[in-house]
């Protein structure tokens, strides 16, 4: 099986309320993604971040899009965890403070069965 490839990646924002608030932390979400390459379902499977951050990450990755993952080179849909950091850095030179998230790779990907896929037996 050849895992998806990330085609858009929109950046998640880090919130006002998570600024003010100086609050940091990882996000991680189950994903599937679709023989279509769209990101269909999102479960948290970490713990909240709160302060706007975890429906920041949330909103952000179901815009995401991928070359689908395939078996045999027919499209299939698979789950994958993607984590997303969010950290606040002093910007040097600066009295503000720069936010940023970073989203590192899908950790694992594994392939749905067409009957988890859809529902139905086959």
């Amino acid at each position: 099986m050849k895992a998806p490839e990330p085609i858009y990646k929109q950046q998640p924002r880090y919130t006002r309320e998570a600024k003010e608030k100086h609050v940091e932390g990882t996000v991680e979400l189950l994903c599937t993604i679709d023989a279509k390459g769209n990101v269909t379902e999102i479960n948290e499977v970490s713990k909240p971040l709160g302060a706007g951050l975890d429906e920041s990450a949330i909103n952000a990755v179901r815009n995401w899009k991928y070359k689908p993952a395939t078996c045999v080179g027919v499209p299939v849909p698979v789950k994958t965890t993607i984590t997303i950091n969010f950290s606040l850095a002093e910007n040097p030179g600066k009295d503000s403070q720069k936010s940023s998230s970073a989203i590192d790779p899908p950790a694992q990907t594994e392939q749905i069965k067409p009957e988890a896929a859809n529902g139905n037996s086959l």
